[in-house]
């Protein structure tokens, strides 16, 4: 907000976790959509469940996929890029409430 009312003011992203879809592809790939707000502990618990993996992740699993991904999350190996780089796609709502 311009007017400086969002001061002092932290978006909780608690209510929107989960797992939308899985599309297993072709070549054996697998596409993930989650919600934002899922905990990587959660999205590593329902990624097992489906025999899937994240290449890689930081070293807590508290944080949600929408602030792993922010805050530039990575784990170790030099060949393995931050949890960004697993993401194919995504969709924002900006500070006005239009979904882009």
């Amino acid at each position: 907000l311009t007017d400086g009312s969002a001061e002092g003011r932290m978006m909780n992203l608690d209510e929107l976790t989960g797992i939308e879809s899985i599309v297993h592809r072709d070549d054996g790939t697998s596409d993930v959509t989650v919600r934002g707000g899922m905990r990587l502990r959660d999205l590593n618990t329902a990624l097992e469940a489906e025999g899937l993996a994240l290449i890689n992740m930081g070293a807590t699993a508290a944080q949600s996929i929408a602030g792993a991904t922010a805050t530039g999350t990575h784990g170790t190996g030099r060949e393995l890029g931050s949890m960004s780089t697993q993401i194919v796609g995504m969709r924002i709502v900006d500070g006005q409430g239009q979904l882009h």
